[in-house]
């Protein structure tokens, strides 16, 4: 597969400053390190020319063993700078990528609810997780060792020119030769290692999403797909990773060739002649050869960086696009006031242009009010809702709070009015007690108690091993499907919100579980301005309006006498669930 073209910018990486600046200071005293750790490096090949044109000829073993000793001492104070500059410099990284990671996941959470539509959490998890950690590396020490690589590199070749200008006229061209291919080498690959990127999201996201279905992909025996599916991405991956692979390790071999045997062998040949007319000593070929070997280090060091900047660079342009986009509310606005009436004012919603999922919706909700919303799956019921909770926004018409459009107030002082109940129920890793705060500290354990106890809950709840302490399983697995829901309408009403939503809260039931349930709804529902989404009737006939929203539209309105006396839509499925349709 012929990769794709990869737009590759060092723009794509200063966005990450402002994670990098509060370690600034650490940074400085991290490449004096490097400074020291260079230095010591280019010493030693200093210390074998006095060793072999002072201290051999003149057999001064003095001077033979007071270099010795500095050449080793310069080995170990360069094996402690590197490790305390490896120590520091991975304390950086991981600093900065867990602020990356929480600002990320910060900004993700106020993000609109037309985004989540659109990218399902596999991709999310790729970007938090995966994409941030690439970027570590970079964080850690791919600048400064780039910087000190250079330096180095310069200072080896400054080295070689100053001792002997003719030997460096015979090695520049081959240096010049090793640098182009490492340019031409990774300018070509870079879209390789994108690929690999996005086939290694895909991937993950694949994983994480069926994770998440595992006993329904059990239930319907869909393994053998599902792991089918699975290699096949997984192949793609290995593909694109292998391409690349081969494409680096090809190179490698090249370069290795080119440096340790053309660069070490004109230096040699060249560097003998010399030394046999008496033109250079043996010492100083001794130390160019060293010093040429040194070079060949920051080199390949040089094209794995730049290999690696590109990887850290398609990961900051999809974390710091992730981070550009624009957040639910971004000003300040006024808080709400209280409810006193709700209205739909002609309103249209797409998620998609030219695909209307609502069109011209109008009514009007008065304080204390229930309404129901019926019809058949599809019909843009939950998308009324997620328009109420202000998830998503109108592309049409207005959404009015006493006659004001909403989108004038504050986004959290109005959904701190909203209490939503849905058919999914979600439970948080923690307690019964967090669960019932939402881990909202504003709301007392008081409040919470009083308001299970209000619903029927607390019988089931102080039974549980540590009452309102016991940890939940993962999404309240250790309770049943009725004690969930329980637990749902008393986070609500620990709430205590103007205006309550229910999306088919009961739908799940039994019969009998939902015979009990009724009684805490209606508790739940008292004095309260509601809007109930129900498949089944009974739960809507004594709501102040029905709406009946078929394709979009409001096709009927009325009471439940009323719309059945009008014998329309709505007749029609109360007949269907009364089991006497024609």
């Amino acid at each position: 597969m012929k990769p794709e073209k990869t737009k590759y910018s060092l723009r794509d990486l200063k966005g990450l400053w402002p994670y990098l600046k509060p370690e600034a200071a650490l940074l400085g005293f991290c490449l004096v390190l490097m400074l020291g750790s260079t230095g010591v490096q280019l010493a030693r090949p200093w210390i074998l020319r006095l060793i072999v044109d002072d201290a051999v000829p003149h057999a001064d073993y003095h001077l033979m063993g007071g270099g010795a000793g500095a050449f080793l001492g310069l080995l170990l104070a360069g094996i402690a700078i590197s490790w305390l500059k490896t120590l520091k410099m991975a304390e950086i990284g991981i600093r900065v990528v867990n602020r990356l990671k929480g600002a990320l996941f910060s900004h993700v959470l106020h993000l609109p609810a037309g985004f989540f539509h659109k990218h399902n959490a596999g991709w999310l998890v790729s970007r938090i997780e995966s994409d941030t950690e690439e970027l570590k590396h970079f964080c850690s020490h791919l600048t400064l060792h780039m910087f000190t690589d250079f330096l180095t590199f310069a200072g080896i070749l400054v080295t070689v020119y100053l001792t002997s200008p003719q030997l460096a006229m015979g090695v520049f061209p081959v240096v010049v030769v090793l640098l182009v291919l490492i340019f031409y080498f990774f300018g070509k690959i870079r879209a390789r290692f994108d690929q690999a990127r996005t086939a290694y999201a895909d991937l993950t996201g694949f994983v994480s999403e069926h994770l998440g279905a595992v006993f329904l992909i059990q239930l319907y025996g869909r393994e053998k797909q599902v792991l089918n599916a699975l290699d096949e991405k997984a192949e793609r991956r290995t593909a694109t990773e292998k391409m690349a692979s081969l494409l680096s390790y090809g190179f490698w071999s090249l370069f290795l060739f080119i440096s340790q045997g053309v660069l070490l062998g004109v230096l040699i040949y060249f560097g003998a002649h010399q030394v046999m007319s008496q033109k250079m000593s043996l010492g100083t070929l001794i130390m160019l050869v060293e010093f040429a070997r040194q070079m060949v280090g920051p080199l390949r060091s040089l094209g794995e960086n730049i290999s690696q900047l590109q990887r850290s660079s398609v990961s900051a342009r999809r974390v710091l696009g992730l981070m550009d986009l624009e957040v639910e509310e971004t000003r300040n606005l006024p808080e709400a006031p209280a409810i006193q009436k709700l209205q739909f004012q002609q309103v249209d919603f797409a998620y998609e242009e030219g695909k209307p999922v609502l069109r011209n919706v109008s009514f009007t909700l008065p304080r204390g009010t229930r309404m129901a919303l019926v019809g058949s799956s599809g019909g843009g019921k939950s998308t009324t809702i997620q328009l109420l909770c202000r998830f998503l926004n109108p592309t049409g018409g207005d959404l009015l709070l006493n006659g004001v459009n909403l989108g004038n107030y504050s986004l959290k002082s109005w959904r701190q009015k909203v209490g939503l109940v849905l058919q999914d129920i979600h439970l948080f890793p923690g307690t019964v007690m967090d669960n019932l705060k939402a881990m909202d500290p504003e709301i007392s354990d008081q409040k919470v108690m009083e308001s299970a106890r209000l619903l029927g809950a607390e019988d089931f709840i102080l039974k549980l091993p540590e009452g309102y302490q016991t940890v939940l399983s993962e999404r309240g697995a250790n309770l049943s499907m009725g004690q969930r829901q329980l637990l749902s309408f008393v986070r609500a009403m620990a709430r205590d919100p103007e205006l309550l939503i229910l999306d088919e809260a009961t739908a799940s039931m039994d019969p009998k579980t939902e015979r009990y349930l009724q009684n805490a709804l209606q508790i739940l529902l008292h004095g309260r301005t509601a809007v109930l989404i129900a498949h089944r009737l009974s739960t809507v006939r004594h709501a102040d309006c029905i709406l009946v929203i078929e394709k979009g539209e409001i096709v009927e309105r009325g009471n439940h006498e009323e719309l059945v006396e009008h014998k329309g839509r709505y007749f029609e499925l109360v007949q269907l669930q009364a089991g006497k349709a024609a």
